[in-house]
């Protein structure tokens, strides 16, 4: 079952660079700074949440499925918790995935 294409994650994603004022492709490119590095980690949580798995997670990011595994965790772990970034943007972006996907 395919929760998520590539149009709907395209369109999730420029959300996001947008709730967040990241420069569109960044969220998806191979940067590494703290601030694109937190938001692309909530977005591995999220994606995994709505039931999607690692690997598919992965090909959407351009990622390896262990790379995966490892950012959620991070995001579960440390930066929800912490508050390390901004809830109500996270809450928001959450909304939409649940509308794009219908869950």
């Amino acid at each position: 079952m395919n929760l998520m294409n590539d149009n709907e994650f395209n369109k999730w994603i420029a959300f996001i660079e947008k709730t967040f004022d990241i420069k569109q492709g960044n969220l998806v490119s191979p940067k590494r700074n703290r601030e694109i590095v937190q938001v692309r980690h909530v977005c591995y949580f999220l994606l995994k949440e709505k039931g999607l798995i690692y690997t598919k997670i992965g090909k959407l990011f351009n990622r390896d499925h262990s790379t995966i595994i490892h950012g959620k965790e991070l995001a579960e772990e440390v930066i929800l918790p912490n508050k390390e970034i901004n809830m109500n943007k996270v809450d928001i972006v959450n909304e939409y995935l649940k509308y794009l996907i219908g869950r």
